[in-house]
């Protein structure tokens, strides 16, 4: 079994690929499931709106995924004590500070991609 060093390290390193990974995840989905609905949404106009929570939800996780990359930052943040520390933290600063670069991108994304859903209709004539 891991000692607990090696444990929060693993942990650290699976919540800074998830900071990292999280908001374009959310925005490849929203993609994929606003693609998948739309011929529902044409045959059902009177029906519910799904593309407002599905874009909301898209919006979360990818917020969710800055939040946690931020978290990541604030963490690794702090002076380390030896060498191997140092680069271990600069490595983690970097993916978190990507991470929270991608969050709002991805969120513009997901937020330009929920407009044209208003103003268009995405049923053929």
């Amino acid at each position: 079994m891991a000692s607990s060093p090696d444990q929060e390290r693993i942990v650290h390193l699976a919540l800074l690929w998830l900071g990292l990974l999280l908001p374009p995840l959310a925005w490849t989905l929203q993609l994929a499931v606003m693609y998948a609905v739309q011929p529902w949404q044409c045959l059902h106009p009177a029906g519910i709106a799904v593309s407002d929570p599905i874009s909301v939800l898209a919006a979360l996780t990818a917020l969710a995924g800055g939040v946690v990359a931020w978290v990541g930052r604030r963490a690794s943040i702090a002076p380390a004590s030896h060498p191997a520390e140092q680069e271990s933290r600069s490595r983690a600063r970097f993916m978190s500070t990507l991470g929270v670069a991608l969050c709002v991108l991805f969120l513009l994304a997901i937020i330009a991609q929920w407009i044209p859903n208003h103003l268009l209709n995405p049923c053929p004539a």
